[in-house]
């Protein structure tokens, strides 16, 4: 009997020590994974007030490592004063609560050195009594990554050249005014400006001075601008003054007008040039010319227009006349709606070439309209007509079922294409039953989910409901790619982008036209690169031309291109021919 029990208090011990080995090579693994994620590790025990950490949090918070920082005080004296109270706030309640928690604060090092930080945790283990008696968790350095969204909401908020409002800030402040006006029964006034002549400046004395120009140009505008009026520019030579008015009737908005004109035509001095420039005004008002930013602002470009055609350098304010571009619009959906029946649509195909391996990796697949009378009609016409009618949602089902099968047909004649870009609009994500449709798509024509990269615009991602960010998060985790197209025009919060798994991003052309005449679009376009590789997302430059362009591009580690230095959007045909000549 004894030597029995012996017998099993040797095995008993040799299984701990078994166990206990295990259990040190699975902390040994779990801590090198984490050395791999750059993360610190921190565990309080509640009880002593000690913390214990690994070597990467010592290194984040800015601590030697045979400098002694195991007490609570030695977290607390690096967290900035202004965090102090919530960060314990959000602890105290995990604490209570059991729950994982997650926050960000900022730190401060003893040089003076501010680092943001990403803290998650929860409570591990608890007393007799159920109160909590140690806390484990983890945190990183989120500094850069912070900077860089900080970076790119100010780039969203100000136009980076004329320091003037973005178009995407004049929008949001619309929809203040808007509510304003509506309380007081007042107006506001669009007036958008488009500068005559501009291009000749670009053309014959450059770019830089062009630049210097408008960066003069806003100055003046700003230091005599209106009352509580908005400036910002729109784009290129275009501006747009929003002011809030007491009245609608046009004497005075004339007048106003007519300031700019002459404010504009006064001769700029720049680099011992007199340069002059004129202007060309369209007026709209809110609320009789349209109840929404988009229709004011198309109508004060209408009227822009009619003031450029009317001679130049003049003001125009919309009206009803202007509306034969809607009576235009609507033979155009007339024949819209007949389209798709009578098989006008096809596709062209734009190559995406890696720069790594310099192959055609992927296509991009675009849309075409050749109608009854053979008339080509611009898919910057029928594409925003098709999504205002609702007719978008049958052409995309046709564009996905089409490139679908072409895809199929290719690799089966040896065509190793590795995916086919799609654009999907909004409307098209809010349907309930769309990832149905492709999940269908895949098993008709025996794809795999990565063979279709499904691209959706900033603006979308921005502005998506909760609807079509759960569509999204359902794609990317069914295997499909998701790209973020003219990523740049906007402001897209890196944490959605993240939380979506996007796989690609496609820098807008409007900052590649740019990329090798401004300084600001190569910072720009860099610092994007640079975020998307600390993410670990693709990028690919749209409307690549010339060879300057590709060599910035391929210096900053851009992954792909695409654009008419490569091949403009080809026939089936022509793509086929192209692609198999790159291949001998």
């Amino acid at each position: 009997m004894k030597q029995k029990l012996e017998t099993d208090c040797y095995h008993d011990l040799k299984a701990n020590q078994v166990l206990n080995l295990a259990l040190t090579e699975q902390t040994r693994r779990l801590a090198e994974a984490y050395d791999i994620t750059r993360e610190g590790l921190w565990e309080w025990n509640i009880v002593d007030n000690q913390i214990h950490h690994n070597a990467r949090w010592n290194e984040i918070f800015g601590y030697a490592q045979d400098e002694p920082a195991n007490l609570l005080s030695d977290f607390q004296n690096r967290l900035h004063p202004d965090d102090v109270a919530r960060v314990w706030q959000t602890v105290v309640e995990a604490r209570q609560s059991g729950q994982l928690f997650e926050q960000q604060y900022r730190i401060i090092l003893p040089n003076g050195e501010i680092k943001h930080i990403r803290d998650r945790g929860r409570v591990a283990d608890w007393d007799g009594q159920g109160k909590a008696t140690r806390m484990i968790g983890s945190v990183a350095d989120i500094t850069k990554e912070t900077k860089l969204e900080s970076h790119l909401l100010s780039i969203a908020s100000y136009d980076i050249l004329t320091g003037l409002a973005s178009r995407h800030n004049v929008r949001e402040s619309f929809n203040q005014m808007k509510q304003v006006a509506d309380e007081q029964q007042t107006y506001i006034i669009f007036l958008f400006i488009d500068l005559d002549d501009f291009r000749l400046i670009n053309d014959t004395q450059g770019h830089e001075v062009g630049d210097q120009l408008l960066q003069l140009l806003a100055l003046r505008l700003q230091q005599h601008r209106p009352n509580l009026c908005l400036i910002s520019r729109h784009g290129g030579d275009e501006f747009l003054y929003l002011i809030p008015f007491a009245n609608n009737q046009l004497e005075p908005i004339h007048e106003i007008a007519s300031d700019i004109i002459e404010l504009i035509n006064q001769p700029f001095n720049l680099n011992q040039l007199s340069l002059k420039i004129g202007a060309s005004i369209g007026a709209s008002i809110y609320p009789q010319d349209g109840d929404n930013f988009n229709i004011l602002l198309r109508h004060a470009d209408s009227a822009m227009y009619a003031a450029k055609h009317a001679g130049r350098n003049l003001f125009r304010a919309f009206l009803p006349e202007l509306e034969i571009e809607a009576q235009q619009k609507l033979q155009l959906l007339n024949q819209l709606h007949h389209a798709l029946n009578k098989q006008q649509f096809y596709l062209v195909f734009q190559p995406q070439i890696n720069l790594h391996t310099n192959r055609w990796e992927s296509a991009e697949v675009l849309m075409r309209w050749r109608s009854d009378d053979g008339t080509l009609i611009s898919p910057l016409k029928f594409i925003p007509l098709a999504e205002e009618s609702g007719h978008i949602i049958a052409m995309t089902d046709w564009l996905l079922e089409t490139s679908a099968q072409t895809l199929q047909r290719w690799r089966r004649q040896g065509i190793d294409l590795k995916s086919i870009a799609v654009n999907i609009p909004a409307s098209v994500l809010a349907e309930p039953k769309f990832l149905d449709k492709l999940l269908s798509l895949l098993e008709r024509y025996q794809l795999d989910a990565a063979s279709l990269e499904l691209e959706i615009t900033e603006s979308q991602l921005l502005n998506a409901q909760q609807q079509v960010s759960n569509t999204l998060t359902a794609i990317t985790q069914a295997g499909f790619n998701l790209a973020i197209d003219d990523f740049g025009t906007g402001y897209s919060n890196i944490s959605q982008i993240k939380k979506m798994k996007v796989h690609k991003l496609k820098i807008d052309k409007s900052l590649i036209e740019g990329l090798a005449k401004s300084k600001e679009d190569a910072l720009l376009v860099k610092a994007v690169i640079d975020m998307a590789r600390a993410l670990r997302i693709h990028v690919l430059a749209e409307g690549v031309e010339n060879d300057s362009q590709l060599g910035i591009l391929t210096n900053y580690g851009c992954d792909y291109i695409q654009g008419f230095l490569i091949a403009k959007p080809l026939f089936e045909s022509d793509f086929v021919t192209g692609f198999e000549k790159k291949l001998a």
